[in-house]
């Protein structure tokens, strides 16, 4: 017997990143047809038209061969239906739509067919403000290792598009590469600013579509397997849009010289995902309110840049605590990086909404 999902838990589902719409093409030697359909939580509204049943339908319902929805459709004697149900399997249809028919009869005659992804939340853009395969301060040997998930029922098609860090922008991606990620599958993408978009010594931003709701998770980390000490890494998951804040906080950092042997040595960076310039101001404030300082920058199109705090303002070379606020006049992605002085590890602050 499958698992009822209640509403509550069906948002919590992996695959459930918004509504999720599904095509079905009709067919039964007796007729054709097409019916859409939108799951939304645990409700499901559909439309469908039909044509060549004599009598029209009376019925229409999702089966997966064991459990069935009822979608309590009024035909009202015509071959076209649309309504809405609430259904405990909804859950189930999301994660394996290709597995339920809609099956549409008059009594004596069926058209069916099988769901198959359209569009809506059933479709992913994803963006990674920063990735990279780069040799840094203190020996270390920064690379991106990326895993895609595909919890949909269908074969994923994921094109990744890579910005090189720059303060001219990028009015194109610099490489693109396209993998297939088949239903319940994980995509192993180790090193793969290297291996995909041939960058030897540098970093950027990288923008991620889909034409399923899959889920994007990267590891920044320090290689140091060439000396025998393993790695230390941080994590930057695939973000969507509405974390592109236009006013924002970047808590936790400090900025301590690597030569201090102590601390962390923080830094800044930002993407921009739209084709057009953002121009953004920084505020640095210390712990206790004190403003430290203030910068504006012009940000071009598809832009990616870090810069360590002092880049930002020269008199936090050596910093304690500390933590930075932004505003912008468009949306943009903003985050902090803080790195151990001592052992190398790294964090990743991704920016807040903030006033």
């Amino acid at each position: 017997m499958k698992r009822i999902i209640a509403c509550a838990a069906l948002l919590l589902l992996p695959v459930a990143v918004g509504a999720q719409t599904y095509n079905v093409d009709l067919d039964g030697g007796t007729g054709t047809g097409f019916a859409a359909i939108f799951i939304n939580c645990s409700d499901i509204d559909y439309t469908i038209i039909s044509s060549g049943l004599d009598p029209a339908p009376t019925s229409a319902e999702l089966t997966d061969g064991s459990d069935t929805v009822d979608l309590l459709a009024d035909f009202d004697g015509t071959g076209t239906a649309t309504g809405s149900v609430t259904t405990g399997f909804a859950g189930d249809i999301v994660s394996n739509p290709s597995a339920w028919t809609l099956e549409v009869s008059n009594g004596t005659d069926t058209l069916s067919g099988t769901l198959s992804g359209g569009g809506g939340g059933g479709e992913t853009d994803l963006y990674l403000p920063v990735a990279a395969a780069i040799t840094g301060a203190g020996g270390t040997a920064w690379k991106s290792d990326a895993r895609i998930v595909n919890r949909t029922g269908e074969t994923a098609t994921v094109t990744l598009e890579y910005y090189p860090e720059g303060a001219g922008g990028n009015t194109a991606p610099d490489a693109t590469e396209t993998v297939e990620v088949g239903p319940n599958e994980q995509a192993v993408l180790d090193d793969f600013v290297a291996d995909f978009f041939g960058e030897t010594n540098g970093k950027g931003g990288v923008t991620i579509t889909s034409d399923r709701a899959v889920t994007v998770a990267t590891r920044v980390y320090n290689d140091q397997t060439d000396v025998d000490q393993g790695t230390l890494g941080l994590a930057v998951n695939g973000i969507g849009m509405d974390q592109a804040y236009r006013n924002g906080l970047v808590p936790l950092l400090q900025n301590r010289s690597l030569s201090s042997g102590t601390g962390f040595r923080g830094s800044i960076g930002w993407f921009n995902p739209n084709t057009t310039p953002v121009e953004i101001t920084f505020y640095g404030w210390d712990t206790d309110g004190t403003l430290l300082g203030e910068t504006t920058r012009t940000v071009a199109g598809q832009a990616m840049q870090q810069f360590r705090i002092n880049g930002l303002w020269s008199s936090l070379n050596n910093y304690g605590d500390m933590y930075v606020t932004y505003s912008a006049d468009g949306d943009i992605f903003v985050y902090g990086t803080i790195a151990d002085n001592v052992s190398t590890d790294g964090t990743y602050i991704p920016a807040v909404q903030s006033n």
